[in-house]
């Protein structure tokens, strides 16, 4: 009898290069809310521009859009898909 085993998926999962994404385009966020922390001790309001208020925002919905991507990514390394 034929053995039907499955292709499995290269050792070097997909996934932890989109967790390592993710970690360094938070470092962006991170960063604004870590200037503004002088501002804050002093007792002001940080200075915020539209512009810097518009990166952080569109940065955060990046990170959670790959984060929803990842586990969809997991599935298709675990099915072999994109496997050479």
């Amino acid at each position: 009898m034929p053995c039907l085993a499955l292709k499995l998926a290269p050792a070097r999962p997909r996934t932890k290069r989109e967790q390592t994404l993710v970690g360094l385009i938070s470092v962006v966020p991170t960063w604004v809310y870590l200037s503004w922390r002088n501002d804050l001790k002093a007792g002001r309001m940080p200075n915020i521009s539209a512009g810097q208020a518009r990166l952080v925002t569109t940065v955060i919905r990046l990170e959670l859009a790959l984060l929803l991507v990842i586990p969809l990514l997991a599935t298709m390394m675990a099915r072999g898909i994109g496997a050479a």
